[in-house]
């Protein structure tokens, strides 16, 4: 199914949770990105849903035929999600709430307010009205209301903000020193976690957002017949092989963007390549069986660049759609950064009990803050690396960050020199 409006598919899981959500219906729905980076919707069979108790719901349906078919299978206030695992704060969606049931015309401010007490932080709350301003616009196109006049009364409810809370990774970087750890600590771990921790590493060396990472295929590396070599400011000949492409299905801009293969990161790229030859042990916590020397040359067959490790090996050859779909590609690195926090404790000497922030959230800021290092602290050179849409959002979001306060007191020695005009009392 097509989306009317150009959004992709994580904007229209959002919206699909908020409207529909919380229900067992969703179960059949899944979502992915075209090629020019809208969003769709498939439906899927749906066969068993696993509850935090250890129950086991057997829904056991085929994959409907049409939207009708779905709320005929589920209606408005049936089959809610009420299981921890599925619904912690107990929320019901717009269509099996009571406010589901009433014409567009009767929507008031009030029935919207009393909707959202539900829901606690100011962020989620908007994004709720954002679903009743966007059903409101569509009846008004489509023409379902009689007096197409009326206000919107979305524009009238309030929405306070909350107190700020501190948000510990707020301008967090890693240090040089950690980020030199960091990429020997994914290099050790890259037999234990294929393509996670190669992932991290080309995160850290162009700045990818990891899903933007997750969605790359092996086409999207286009290396030259003949690299070009070319001189830096100090004089030393660097070696350009070709570009990644970054496709509008893939980039969070929606747009088309190219970042330049230099010697890091085709040497990153070259180990990704040697994935397929090694082998591996895990753990399969769906089918609870331990896999030993697990042979990783099945990706050979797939399109992705960073593949998954869950992969039913006998449906590659049967099922074209399965071996083309997201759930033959990578989907997560949380085990590899769990594994990489407490590897890099334990090199650092740290204790549990030390702070010490490690996480994927930081990759970004750390490249960042080197590219702006890099060129002069200017920004309109650095967007071209950071891919940021203006040089507005990388000087608000990415200046000020307190990663080294050795770095800071490095600079207020500096500082001393202009502020030295004050007199001290006898």
């Amino acid at each position: 199914m097509r989306t009317g409006e150009k959004m992709t598919a994580n904007s229209i899981r959002d919206k699909a949770r908020y409207l529909i959500g919380y229900n067992w219906r969703v179960k059949h729905l899944e979502y992915d990105n075209q090629e020019n980076g809208d969003g769709i919707v498939n439906f899927i069979p749906s066969k068993n849903l696993k509850l935090k108790s250890g129950e086991v719901k057997n829904i056991n349906k085929q994959a409907p035929q049409d939207w009708d078919e779905l709320f005929k299978w589920y209606p408005s206030g049936k089959y809610i999600l009420k299981d921890h695992q599925f619904n912690l704060h107990g929320i019901t969606s717009i269509y099996d709430d009571k406010i589901g049931k009433i014409n567009i015309e009767e929507l008031r401010t009030k029935l919207i307010i009393d909707y959202l007490s539900q829901y606690n932080a100011y962020s989620t709350k908007k994004d709720v009205m954002e679903c009743f301003r966007t059903l409101w616009h569509f009846a008004v196109h489509q023409g379902y209301m009689e007096n197409d006049a009326m206000i919107n009364p979305t524009y009238l409810v309030p929405l306070k903000k909350g107190r700020p809370v501190e948000y510990k990774y707020k301008l967090k970087r890693f240090s040089d020193s950690d980020w030199e750890l960091l990429l020997k600590v994914c290099s050790d771990l890259s037999s234990r976690f294929p393509w996670q921790s190669d992932c991290v590493v080309l995160q850290a060396l162009t700045g990818l957002r990891r899903e933007e990472a997750f969605k790359l295929e092996k086409r999207d590396l286009k290396y030259w017949k003949e690299p070009k070599f070319l001189k830096n400011k100090a004089g030393i000949t660097e070696v350009i092989y070709g570009e990644i492409h970054i496709r509008p299905a893939v980039s969070k801009m929606g747009v088309e963007e190219w970042i330049p293969i230099i010697e890091p990161i085709k040497v990153c790229l070259d180990n990704i390549k040697k994935i397929p030859d090694q082998h591996f042990t895990y753990h399969s916590k769906m089918f609870n069986v331990t896999h030993r020397n697990f042979p990783l040359a099945y990706s050979r067959k797939l399109k992705w660049l960073f593949c998954s490790t869950q992969v039913q090996q006998e449906k590659l050859l049967v099922d074209p759609e399965y071996k083309n779909s997201r759930k033959t590609r990578l989907c997560s690195d949380k085990h590899c950064w769990d594994e990489i926090k407490v590897e890099m404790r334990k090199r650092l000497g740290l204790s549990a009990k030390d702070e010490f922030l490690c996480t994927s959230k930081m990759l970004r800021k750390t490249y960042t803050h080197k590219m702006k290092t890099a060129f002069g602290g200017r920004s309109d050179i650095a967007k071209r690396f950071t891919r940021h849409k203006d040089e507005k959002i990388l000087e608000g979001l990415y200046d000020g960050d307190t990663a080294s306060r050795e770095e800071v007191h490095q600079n207020s020695a500096e500082l001393g020199k202009v502020l030295n005009f004050i007199i001290r009392r006898a």
